[in-house]
């Protein structure tokens, strides 16, 4: 690939990114909102919604990591991805009628010998759980399409950019979107997104050459004093509960 032909599809990928940052945290706030209506908007409520769409997430992070370790073909990532967007995108746009098919069997639902906390569990994750999942593989396979070399720093844009994206979905949905358009049509606006951001990486699919290989890292030699992997798992996971326990409260 020419310096030319990369950064062009870098580019592209970068867009995708920052649509499907926009798009994802449009969802949260979007889906969050539907689905207080059938599972209540107190803070357990709140807590169930937000802790299947978070471990949606981190299962997504986990498959995508499983997945680059047996494919190192950029166009198989590439394809892997675009595929994963169409499906996010079409979930966002038909997930109003699973939504309404949820309203309409409620009164069963709670009428049954279930405890509400699982059946509210139960909605969430067949609203939320496959969406989740999908959008928590985008990120890793595309990183692991371009190499963060130390004149690329590919990654480093694409985690930026997401997390801009993020930002922009968070105040879009909620100042401009909503107040403009209903749940439905927000949800479907940023399916649409989802479905523009895999015509982009197919762009970038149909451009790369067919036997393009992953970048693969020769090996990291660990500097005197780091910390080990079980300590940094350790404390990301202390730092990912602090965190949400203060989005929770």
């Amino acid at each position: 690939m020419s310096d030319t032909q990369y950064h062009r599809s870098l580019l592209l990928c970068l867009i995708a990114t920052f649509c499907s940052g926009v798009s994802g945290l449009m969802y949260e706030i979007v889906w969050q909102k539907l689905l207080a209506n059938v599972v209540g908007s107190g803070a357990g409520a709140h807590a169930i919604i937000l802790a299947v769409f978070l471990g949606g997430l981190g299962a997504g992070y986990l498959l995508s990591g499983l997945y680059t370790r047996r494919v190192s073909n950029i166009r198989s990532l590439l394809l892997a991805l675009c595929g994963i967007e169409i499906a996010i995108g079409i979930w966002g746009i038909s997930i109003p009628q699973l939504y309404l098919s949820v309203l309409a069997n409620l009164d069963t639902l709670f009428a049954s010998s279930i405890p509400v906390f699982l059946v509210n569990l139960g909605i969430c994750i067949a609203c939320l759980g496959i969406p989740a999942v999908c959008m928590g593989t985008t990120l890793p396979l595309l990183t692991q399409s371009f190499p963060n070399t130390e004149e690329s720093r590919a990654h480093t844009y694409f985690y930026t950019i997401n997390t801009v994206g993020a930002f922009v979905g968070a105040l879009g949905a909620s100042l401009f979107i909503l107040p403009s358009y209903n749940l439905i049509l927000s949800s479907m606006a940023a399916g649409i997104l989802n479905l523009c951001c895999a015509m982009l990486i197919a762009v970038v699919y149909l451009s790369t050459d067919r036997d393009a290989e992953c970048f693969q890292s020769t090996g990291m030699v660990p500097r005197a004093g780091s910390i080990s992997l079980a300590t940094g798992v350790l404390v990301a996971f202390l730092l990912g509960v602090i965190t949400m326990t203060y989005q929770t409260i």
